[in-house]
């Protein structure tokens, strides 16, 4: 789109701006307003009745073309069938205007006076030569007297339906605004894919960029700093502020669709989030396509993150966007590329962050599990002080359990592949006979954010034995060592946590320890039934953790605090309270009673994925190791969460997960699967 605006007696032209716009929707992207109020029909003036010649068509008042209700007229009626004045105001371009003249008019009569100062005309995807080269708009109040608004020589189109868009200086109404052609670009015909007239609210300088200071009361972005908008054709008190005043009643417009907002702060600084909130107008005015990029000299950009086809549904709605970023950077640049369809573009809220936070969802959690006696957590407290001897026993590796009367089963010697694709995955963690889902998503959790934390927990002994190491119920450290004798069942398979192949690895290991550490201290008669919170800590030493009930948050803000907690590092599980409800993408069902290990979904228009610890889903295809992919609609009120602080695991990485989680590549398999225990 070409943009110029004119103003007589001072300069010709005000402004130009060239944006090429390719396909559908491309005829108007700007804030369409008719400010004209009804003339007296009986005012004195006598009108000239326009030529009949040639042709007319009646539009009405839900015409995008035209301000208000009217006819349009053509100079010539040769138009070719398909090709007439009714495709010049049709709002498709993929049609189009023609006529054997190169020179000649189209004239738009209004049912009333209106005052307009902007139009647009838009190249046909026809021969290049035959687009119109000069025209002049004209415009009157009796078909007699015409005053020049606006004059154009020497124009090109570049590209296909491309719009020219032009802007001039225009204080009084008129009835009649008319477009002379004055040549083509040397064709035997001359077309005209669509013609548009409106009155756009526009800057006086609209040259210039408008920016406005962000002082420390601005909560939005990460310092003090400025923000500019390149555009500053805003309507009146939609300025671009509105993008950071942390209010999303108010928003910044703009009549483009392609155009960035610039953040400078202070000083460099990390972003690893952003966020963009719907307007409370029309969702075709959302954008939909943009980049965001980062420099240190305003020269030198890089792109960290890029979104096409972005939805917000409802008004109001806050979509975050994470990305791992470790580089500081002093500015920042969202480089908007079109929108729903619009004729303007509006944001309520951007916002620039580190890591966000949750705050404000904070009085709406429940369930705290902290406790002033141990750091291991209220459920820890006034347990068994391990002695010397109690230590000894856990060292020995010939000493087990009794887990196994719990099951009716037996141990017996399996070989161990400690990490299968080179590092610990959650597709390591498969749940079999053994009640403990919310055991195997915890298991599964610490691999997805702290991998290289679960390695440094097992020592091989190169004996087919492992020391593991644990915490006390006090938060004491402590020595677990088991061997490669795991609980079978009757069908002499695994009966415990296994990876893809049946075949124990770290999670088989890291199971059995707790097992024989349950023993000891007896705070858990077996791992069926373990609460999630009240796994992390045997590794972590921190029993720390929250929920929210069903229901307690939005699907948005379940979002924000799942993104929050994993971008912080905090272990996240959860559970449905309703079964059998089926993901939009077809990636499985829900199940009831049962805990998910809770990550980043790989499909970017999902809120978040919960992997269930079966390793596979209902209804779905085994290779997405249970990945149930949760959207807007009916499951996020039926979600439940538990957050778990991640302890000393923490120290091994340097802030939480930022990515999806992938599963390898591994052959479907049949799972066992037993009757599921409770999430928390």
């Amino acid at each position: 789109m070409k943009i110029t605006m004119k103003r007589e007696g001072f300069r010709k032209t005000f402004l130009q701006r060239s944006l090429r716009v390719m396909g559908i929707g491309a005829i108007c992207f700007s804030f369409v307003m008719s400010l004209g109020a009804c003339s007296d029909d009986d005012d004195g003036k006598k009108e000239a009745e326009p030529e009949v010649n040639g042709a007319s068509v009646r539009i009405g008042n839900t015409s995008r073309n035209m301000p208000a209700s009217g006819t349009v007229y053509a100079q010539y009626g040769d138009s070719p069938t398909g090709s007439d004045i009714a495709k010049l105001v049709d709002n498709n371009v993929n049609t189009c205007y023609q006529t054997d003249h190169a020179n000649f008019y189209v004239m738009y009569k209004a049912d009333k006076d209106l005052l307009l100062n902007c139009y647009t005309v838009c190249a046909s995807s026809g021969p290049s030569t035959n687009d119109p080269k000069a025209w002049t708009l004209k415009g009157s109040n009796d078909n007699a007297k015409w005053t020049t608004l606006d004059e154009q020589t020497g124009q090109t189109f570049g590209d296909r339906k491309e719009v020219k868009e032009i802007l001039f200086e225009n204080e009084a109404k008129y009835r009649y605004y008319k477009l002379e052609v004055a040549g083509n670009n040397g064709g035997s015909a001359t077309q005209i894919a669509e013609w548009t007239l409106k009155y756009k609210n526009v800057s006086l300088h609209p040259d210039e960029p408008h920016s406005v200071e962000i002082d420390k009361f601005f909560t939005n972005m990460p310092t003090v700093g400025t923000l500019t908008a390149q555009y500053s054709d805003y309507p009146e008190g939609q300025w671009v502020r509105n993008i950071a005043d942390g209010d999303n009643r108010t928003h910044y417009t703009t009549s483009h669709t392609h155009f960035y907002l610039l953040w400078e702060g202070d000083r460099s600084t990390v972003v690893k989030y952003y966020s963009l909130t719907s307007s409370e107008d029309d969702p075709k005015n959302t954008p939909s396509a943009w980049k965001l990029y980062a420099s240190n000299d305003k020269t030198t950009w890089s792109m960290i993150d890029q979104r096409m086809d972005q939805n917000f549904g409802d008004r109001l709605k806050d979509k975050i966007y994470v990305f791992n970023n470790k580089e500081a950077y002093q500015y920042y640049k969202l480089d908007i590329e079109a929108n729903n369809g619009g004729d303007c573009t509006q944001i309520a809220e951007w916002t620039l962050k580190d890591v966000p936070d949750i705050d404000d969802l904070m009085g709406l959690a429940d369930g705290y599990s902290g406790s002033d006696l141990t750091p291991m957590g209220g459920h820890y407290a006034n347990r068994h002080v391990a002695t010397a001897e109690d230590r000894k026993w856990l060292l020995n590796p010939e000493n087990e359990s009794d887990e196994l009367y719990a099951w009716d089963g037996h141990w017996k010697e399996f070989p161990v592949t400690l990490y299968p694709y080179g590092k610990p995955l959650p597709a390591d963690a498969n749940q079999h006979g053994i009640g403990n889902c919310s055991l195997v998503a915890a298991l599964a959790s610490m691999a997805y954010i702290y991998p290289d934390f679960i390695k440094s927990l097992i020592q091989d002994n190169g004996d087919k034995t492992y020391t593991v190491s644990m915490f006390d119920p006090q938060g004491k450290p402590i020595k677990v060592c088991v061997s490669s004798k795991f609980l079978a069942g009757q069908s002499e398979e695994m009966f415990c946590c296994t990876g893809k192949d049946n075949k124990a690895t770290w999670a088989t290991v890291l199971e059995k320890a707790i097992m024989k550490w349950n023993y000891i201290f007896n705070v858990n008669k077996n791992t069926g039934g373990i609460g999630s919170e009240h796994v992390p800590p045997l590794f972590t030493g921190d029993g720390y953790s929250f929920g929210f009930a069903p229901g307690r948050l939005t699907a948005w803000q379940l979002q924000r605090a799942v993104m929050t907690s994993l971008m912080e590092g905090k272990l996240v599980i959860g559970g449905f309270n309703k079964g059998d409800l089926v993901a939009p993408d077809g990636s499985g069902k829900t199940v009831t009673a049962h805990a998910w290990t809770l990550m980043f979904s790989a499909d970017p228009s999902a809120l978040f994925g919960m992997r269930n610890p079966w390793g596979l889903c209902y209804d779905a295809n085994g290779k997405r190791d249970g990945v149930l992919n949760v959207f807007e609609g009916q499951m996020p009120s039926t979600i439940d969460l538990r957050i778990i602080n991640p302890g000393i695991a923490a120290n091994s990485k340097e802030g939480g997960v930022f990515e999806p989680y992938y599963p390898p590549n591994y052959a479907p398999q049949e799972v066992r699967i037993t009757p599921v225990s409770r999430t928390k």
